[in-house]
C-alpha cells in the first residue's frame, strides 16, 4: 500500500505454462511457492487475489482456510469481536481476494440473466428491470443499451446498470401492487449494489465510512441469500462466496495495515488483481 505510483504499480506475478491443465492443488503449489520465496525476500504477503477462476478459487481455498486467527496475532483484538465474520486464515495470517471489478461485471450479468433472480420469493427478470427503468424517465436507448447481454466485460457498463436499479425511487402510489413490490425488491438488490460499489466511486469517504458500506453490504446479501432458503435462486453459490471474500479481506488487509503503519495510508482501490 503507498500513494506512490512507482511503489503501488508493482506486482508480483508467475506465468505457468500449463495453468489450464493443472489441478487446484497444483495451482496452490505454485502460489505457495511465490509466497515463500517472498517470505525469504523479507516480504509479507497480505492477501492473495484472483477473479473467478474455478481452479484459482479452490486453491485459494487451500492455502487461505487453514486455521482460524489465533488470539496470539497481532489483529486478533480488532476482528473478533465482529459478529459473524469468518476468522480462517492461512500461514501468517494470509487471506484470500476477489477482484472487485469482477464481481461488478458478475452482478450485472446476474441480473441480466434470463432465468432472473428471486428476491423474497419473487421472480425478478430482464423485462421487470427494464420497465421499471423506463418508468424512471431512462430513454428507451439508453435501457436497451444497459440491458444489453452480450458485452459482459464493460466495466463502465456494469456500473452503469447497477447504478440506475439503485437510483430508482419509490413507485408511484397509482402503480398496480405487483409494480410497488418489485419496485421495493429492485430498491434492496439496488443498496446491495450501492453499498459494494461506493467506496470504489466516491473519494471522500473515510475508511470508516468504507467500511460501514462494506458491513452493511454482507448483512444484505447475508439476509437475502438465507431469506425463505433462496440460496441459489438468488446467485451462484460462487459469486455469493467471492463477495464474502472480498469483504473479509478489506477488514483483514485494514486491520493488518493499522498493526504494520498505524499513521499510514489505506486504499482499498489498490486491492484485487489490477
Amino acid at each position: 500500500m503507498s500513494g506512490e505510483t512507482q511503489l503501488y504499480g508493482a506486482r508480483l506475478f508467475l506465468i505457468s505454462g500449463s495453468c489450464k491443465h493443472k489441478s487446484s492443488i497444483e495451482h496452490a503449489r505454485l502460489i505457495d511457492t511465490a509466497c515463500l520465496a517472498a517470505h525469504k525476500s523479507k516480504l509479507q504477503t497480505i492477501s492473495i487475489a484472483s477473479d473467478g477462476e474455478s481452479r484459482h478459487a479452490k486453491a485459494l481455498v487451500l492455502l487461505t482456510f487453514k486455521n482460524r486467527l489465533t488470539p496470539l496475532s497481532p489483529i486478533y483484538e480488532m476482528l473478533h469481536v465482529l459478529p459473524l465474520m469468518n476468522l480462517q486464515v492461512g500461514e501468517d495470517d494470509i487471506t484470500a481476494d476477489k477482484d472487485y471489478k469482477h464481481i461488478f461485471k458478475w452482478l450485472r450479468n446476474l441480473v441480466l440473466r434470463d432465468k432472473g433472480v428471486i428476491v423474497h420469493g419473487v421472480h425478478i427478470k430482464p423485462s421487470i428491470i427494464c420497465s421499471h427503468l423506463l418508468s424512471n424517465n431512462v430513454s428507451n436507448l439508453h435501457t436497451n443499451h444497459l440491458l444489453n447481454p452480450n458485452d459482459k466485460q464493460d466495466m463502465k457498463l456494469a456500473y452503469d446498470t447497477l447504478q440506475e436499479i439503485w437510483l430508482l425511487p419509490n413507485a408511484l402510489p397509482e402503480a398496480s401492487p405487483g409494480f410497488q413490490q418489485s419496485r421495493k425488491l429492485l430498491q434492496i438488490l439496488g443498496a446491495l449494489f450501492k453499498h459494494l460499489l461506493m467506496l470504489y466511486i466516491c473519494i471522500d469517504l473515510s475508511l470508516s465510512e468504507q467500511l460501514s458500506h462494506l458491513g452493511v453490504a454482507a448483512h444484505l446479501l447475508l439476509a437475502l441469500w438465507a431469506k425463505d432458503h433462496t440460496s441459489t435462486r438468488l446467485m451462484p453459490t460462487q459469486l455469493y462466496t467471492d463477495i464474502m471474500i472480498m469483504i473479509k479481506n478489506a477488514y483483514f488487509c485494514v486491520a493488518k495495515a493499522k498493526v504494520n503503519d498505524p499513521q499510514g495510508c489505506f486504499w482499498h482501490i489498490l486491492l484485487g488483481t489490477d
